[in-house]
């Protein structure tokens, strides 16, 4: 039985769970290359298709998917190999019917995880923000994250944030009511408590979060949120945790990834 990781070779993150699933007595794979990779994709005139997808030769049992980074070089061959190999893994993963943790789908090759598109789940908000300058939107006295508009990037808060002549979104939060949730395929953590359990009522809270979440293919993903009486305001989502961010219950994460992988469909 063989799991496959697909991540850039520098996911500390994907390398230590492979190293996790070798503990577990199984063999998780983090190819580098397609002289690793067997794909064979077959569509029929029908929108019927079927996927074969081998690693080392072993029939792939589930796949943990934390994208192929970008090109190691701009331009030239290494974009056009890069593009081709995108190509080809966004196709094998959306239509390949093992369990795939963060599938690939007609909306991405990623989950989509914009909060923008979540704000309609039941429960959920969306925090106080603004566009504008950097001199003009936001005051010194406001506790604000920064995000840098045209891509998303996260540049700072408040003032330390000042970036000259771009056009900047300021979000206003509450650092002492933030809280960080971990979706895991099937289960669900609190980073910050002792053994990860989270809260009856914010389970809760968020179940209708959480069940949008997985029918978009994200079940490995992040939350921050800061409570607001019988809802909660999202303030971001992320699609590729690191174990940073949930160092003190590891072991608990990578077993619900691999249980997961294991277990099939959600």
């Amino acid at each position: 039985m063989t799991l496959l990781v697909l991540a850039p070779p520098d996911d500390e993150t994907a390398r230590m769970f492979c190293e996790f699933v070798a503990e577990r007595g199984h063999m998780a794979v983090m190819p580098q290359g397609f002289d690793e990779v067997c794909i064979t994709v077959t569509s029929g005139r029908d929108a019927s298709h079927n996927v074969d997808l081998r690693v080392r030769g072993e029939r792939v049992r589930g796949v943990l998917h934390r994208g192929i980074g970008a090109p190691v070089r701009e331009g030239g061959d290494a974009a056009f190999a890069h593009a081709e190999a995108l190509a080809v893994w966004w196709s094998a993963l959306a239509l390949w019917d093992g369990p795939v943790i963060n599938g690939a789908t007609r909306q991405g090759f990623l989950p989509p995880l914009d909060p923008l598109l979540l704000a309609h789940v039941p429960g959920v908000t969306l925090p106080p923000s603004s566009l504008g300058r950097p001199l003009s939107a936001a005051t010194t006295a406001e506790l604000v994250n920064v995000h840098r508009e045209r891509d998303g990037a996260f540049l700072g808060r408040g003032t330390e944030a000042i970036v000259p002549d771009e056009l900047l979104r300021f979000t206003r939060f509450d650092p002492a009511r933030v809280r960080y949730v971990l979706l895991v395929g099937n289960q669900v953590f609190d980073p910050s408590e002792a053994g990860g359990a989270l809260a009856a009522a914010t389970r809760s809270a968020l179940a209708p979060l959480f069940h949008r979440l997985r029918s978009l293919g994200a079940d490995f993903c992040l939350l921050v949120i800061e409570p607001a009486g019988e809802e909660c305001r999202l303030l971001d989502v992320s699609g590729l945790p690191t174990h940073h961010q949930f160092e003190a219950i590891r072991p608990q994460v990578f077993q619900a990834l691999l249980d997961r992988l294991l277990g099939g469909p959600l």
